[in-house]
C-alpha cells in the first residue's frame, strides 16, 4: 500500500493583517489561535487563543479565517458577504454585500480568486459599520 500523493493542500484562508486591523477598530475582539502582532507579523497555531491586545505601543491582532469572519459579521451586524462565480472560463469572482432591510450594496469589481474576492468584501463590509 502507497500513500496518496497530496498535491494541494486546501487550507482556510486567514483575514490579512489590514483586515484585521479594521476588524479590531469595528469591535472583533474574538480569541483566536493565529494573530498579527503589532508590526503585521503573522503568528500562527500558537498552543493556545490568544486575546487580542489593546497595548497603544504594541497591540495584537486576531486572525479569524475569511469565512469566520463572515459568520461574525453576519451573526453580530446582519451584514451578510457572498461571493459569486461569474465567469467560469476565466475563473472571476465578485462579492455582494447584502444588510437588513434588504438594502444590498452594488457588486463589486472582478476578482480572480474567490479569496480575494471575499477579503475585499469583508472590507466594504466592516466599512458599513458606525461605532
Amino acid at each position: 500500500f502507497t500513500k496518496p500523493k497530496i498535491i494541494n493542500k486546501m487550507e482556510e484562508e486567514l483575514i490579512s493583517f489590514k483586515v484585521a486591523k479594521l476588524a479590531k477598530e469595528k469591535g472583533y475582539k474574538e480569541p483566536c489561535v493565529n494573530w498579527y502582532n503589532f508590526s503585521g507579523l503573522l503568528l500562527k497555531d500558537s498552543a493556545t487563543k490568544q486575546i487580542p491586545s489593546n497595548n497603544k505601543k504594541f497591540p495584537s491582532y486576531s486572525a479569524p479565517t475569511q469565512s469566520l469572519l463572515q459568520r461574525w459579521l453576519r451573526k453580530t451586524f446582519s451584514i451578510h458577504v457572498e461571493v459569486i462565480w461569474v465567469d467560469t472560463l476565466d475563473g472571476l469572482y465578485i462579492y455582494h454585500i447584502s444588510t437588513t432591510g434588504n438594502a444590498i450594496r452594488p457588486d463589486s469589481e472582478m476578482f480572480d480568486s474567490y479569496e480575494e474576492a471575499l477579503e475585499y468584501g469583508l472590507i466594504n463590509a466592516l466599512n458599513l459599520i458606525n461605532l
